[in-house]
């Protein structure tokens, strides 16, 4: 059975529901770094988290042209 990604991955680099937090670049950079040196073996699972970060920042970003635009 695989464990848990946030069993895996120091909590400092997790979010706590990835699919609503967002992060500026600079700040996903250094979870990225933080994960990746804790654990290199779970560096697959950090490329998960990268595409809930980048989704929940577009989708923030279109929510805020929506609401720029009504």
């Amino acid at each position: 059975m695989r464990a848990a990604p946030h069993d895996q991955l120091p909590s400092a680099a997790l979010p706590s529901d990835p699919a609503t937090e967002t992060y500026t670049f600079s700040t996903l950079s250094v979870q990225i770094a933080i994960a990746i040196i804790s654990d290199t073996t779970a560096s697959h699972l950090v490329w998960e988290y990268v595409a809930h970060a980048i989704v929940a920042t577009a989708r923030e970003a279109s929510e805020a042209r929506e609401t720029k635009n009504s």
